[in-house]
């Protein structure tokens, strides 16, 4: 009765597993057929379906009695017919809303199903078909017959290994200061944080000390250096220990600048060497400079910042590599308006560029002047942009009284690069690393 399910073997998977299963409840002797190549499923139904009650989400509470089911949002929605004439078969169609997992804690997008596969019943042959990719959700189909639930494992899903959806990677935004601090580091928390709960890609926790909080004040109503010192080594040595970083994927530094006190640094740099992402916004590379030699976290994140000019130019940013993730969103020239370093220790025949300028930010003077770039670091990644110093770069939606000078287009497609340059260096998006032969 199941052999055309094209499993050697069914077993029960408890709901916990839910992310690595798939239920359907299909009737017996049923079949189950599955297209590798479109990844799509079929449930082929025997018997005439005389009412199908829902296809929801498990662990959404539902009314089985009802016409029409409550819904979450991202669900199968139900269509009963009507009228005498009415087939016996119900449709199905995706409702295109995002909607929440319960007990998951993160946000499950309805593009875990496709919504243009036109996922429904078919009047005629009466199948079931749903596209997948990949399956991450435990269905129920519920109707008035006798039900055979099945569990349908992703290693046998399409004939294939389907690879379930992946848990979203964990990653820290540093944002501690012990030099220059921006004044749009509240902002990058901000959109970072956006980013990763629209995207699912990943979620983070922050290691950060606002200076101007009451807690660092004296006795004077003064910032306090010895109190916010004690702060940041306090929160850098339970965020950023050995045991911490285990449970890691990538570490963001997001305007950091200064010499931290990170509690190992080079197991730090180790842990990226592993195999883990580092990520770093603007003045990642104001930290840890003006060593010499170049201290090992600037060689890892490939140059430390040298200077720049009083005035914030308006630059056009050459687009290196236009199949990268971090640079697929932007167009062949970018033109913004930002804070634009120059560096030291920066090599081309170490990194792989992605965005540079081909004169000086200043005078204009013709040269090769890098934007962003990319790296292998061991076996990590590691992904930079010098973008980020305004905060009309980070967000489309400033305040009233900040005065902008950029788009909020140029807003939105910086988030788009950093959100492709995170992706990349979580191994989420693939991406050249390989130094380019050439300069642009």
């Amino acid at each position: 009765m199941m052999s055309g399910f094209g499993c050697p073997r069914l077993r029960s998977v408890p709901n916990g597993s839910v992310a690595k299963a798939m239920q359907i409840a299909v009737f017996p002797h049923n079949r189950l057929t599955a297209n590798r190549l479109s990844k799509t499923f079929t449930v082929s139904l025997i018997r005439p379906v005389c009412g199908l009650g829902n296809l929801n989400h498990a662990g959404d509470d539902h009314d089985r009695t009802a016409s029409r089911p409550r819904l979450a949002a991202g669900a199968i929605e139900t269509r009963r017919p009507y009228g005498l004439h009415a087939p016996r078969e119900p449709s199905l169609r995706l409702r295109a809303e995002d909607g929440s997992r319960s007990g998951d804690g993160y946000a499950l997008p309805s593009s875990r199903l496709d919504p243009t596969a036109k996922n429904e019943f078919h009047p005629t042959k009466a199948s079931l078909k749903l596209r997948v990719r990949p399956p991450n959700m435990l269905m129920n189909v519920t109707t008035s017959g006798q039900l055979l639930s099945v569990l349908l494992l992703a290693a046998c899903l399409l004939g294939t290994a389907v690879p379930a959806e992946a848990a979203p990677k964990k990653v820290l935004v540093v944002t501690v200061t012990k030099g220059f601090r921006h004044s749009s580091i509240a902002t990058a928390e901000k959109i970072l944080g956006e980013l990763a709960a629209k995207s699912g890609a990943f979620t983070v926790d922050y290691a950060r000390v606002e200076p101007s909080d009451p807690q660092f004040r004296g006795a004077d109503g003064k910032a306090d250096t010895n109190k916010i010192n004690a702060a940041i080594e306090k929160v850098l040595a339970e965020k950023m220990s050995a045991a911490a970083l285990a449970k890691l994927d990538g570490v963001i530094f997001a305007n950091t600048t200064g010499d931290l006190p990170l509690p190992d640094k080079q197991a730090f740099l180790d842990w990226i060497k592993s195999g883990k992402a580092f990520m770093g916004m603007h003045s990642a590379t104001d930290t840890f400079r003006g060593h010499k030699p170049l201290d090992p976290y600037v060689e890892m994140i490939g140059a430390e910042f040298k200077r720049h000019g009083a005035v914030q130019p308006e630059v056009d940013c050459l687009n290196q590599d236009p199949k990268h993730p971090a640079c697929q969103p932007l167009p062949e020239t970018w033109h913004l308006k930002d804070e634009i370093y120059e560096f030291n220790g920066f090599e081309r025949s170490k990194v792989h560029g992605l965005l540079t300028l081909d004169k000086s930010p200043q005078d204009k003077t013709p040269g090769d002047y890098p934007i962003s770039w990319c790296k292998n670091y061991g076996k990590g990644r590691v992904f930079y942009t010098s973008l980020g110093h305004r905060e009309d770069v980070w967000d489309p939606n400033t305040p009233e009284n900040f005065k902008r000078e950029n788009s909020k287009e140029i807003s939105e497609t910086y988030q788009k690069h950093i959100l492709g340059g995170i992706k990349w260096a979580l191994g989420l998006a693939p991406g050249d690393a390989k130094p380019q032969s050439v300069k642009p």
